[in-house]
């Protein structure tokens, strides 16, 4: 979807919008050499934003880049002017029950067996459903969406950075309260955004936007 919504913000924003290590077109090391857990994938962003001289945004928060994005405003208060939320979970209470149920078992006891639902989540059923999910006229949908995703996804080792990163999605669940309370910036607007019919897993979700 963002491939669509980034030149239509363009147009009146600066949009920066880097895709996560394993992501799109950004570098994908294996589990070897890179570490894939949340926090070291916001430090990348984190370094990304610095690198590029961004000393002021907004962060359009989607799925993943929830707690990506939580993570970066706590490291740079003074940068994040503020968010939008589009499907990103910030507390236990948002988590869909079926979701949780599914994921539950492998973050208990991670086994081949446990770890099947997470592997899913990335063939191309499991990623056209994020797209299609819940949306009553499917039809708009361009197909191009899912199949250029599930390319992607289907790059030699890429299928275990996906599981990796959403078992350690349980770091950011632990997190939640903490993440919460020490973010408390006066005056910073969080404007919710709901889209049904789910999100891309193969693109960046998290988009540092400032004022042209």
């Amino acid at each position: 979807m963002f491939r669509d919504l980034i030149p239509a913000l363009a147009t009146k924003y600066h949009v920066v919008a880097p895709d996560y290590p394993g992501f799109g077109h950004s570098s994908a090391p294996p589990l070897e050499a890179f570490d894939y857990t949340f926090a070291n994938v916001a430090d990348v962003i984190d370094a990304f934003t610095k690198t590029i001289g961004l000393n002021g945004y907004v962060l359009y928060m989607q799925d993943y880049g929830g707690p990506i994005g939580l993570r970066l405003a706590l490291a740079n208060p003074d940068k994040v002017r503020g968010f939008v939320v589009q499907n990103a979970v910030t507390n236990v209470e948002g988590w869909n029950p079926q979701v949780v149920e599914s994921l539950s078992p492998a973050w208990r006891n991670r086994t081949p067996e446990t770890e099947r639902p997470l592997r899913e989540a990335f063939n191309a059923q499991g990623t056209r459903f994020q797209y299609t999910h819940g949306v009553s006229r499917k039809d708009r949908i361009n197909p191009d969406a899912w199949i250029y995703d599930q390319a992607l996804l289907d790059r030699p080792g890429n299928a275990e950075i996906q599981v990796e990163l959403l078992y350690r999605y349980q770091d950011n669940v632990a997190q939640y309260p903490a993440s919460i309370s020490q973010w408390k910036p006066p005056r910073r607007p969080c404007v919710p955004a709901q889209r049904k019919g789910g999100r891309s897993v193969s693109l960046s979700s998290t988009l540092p936007a400032t004022s042209s």
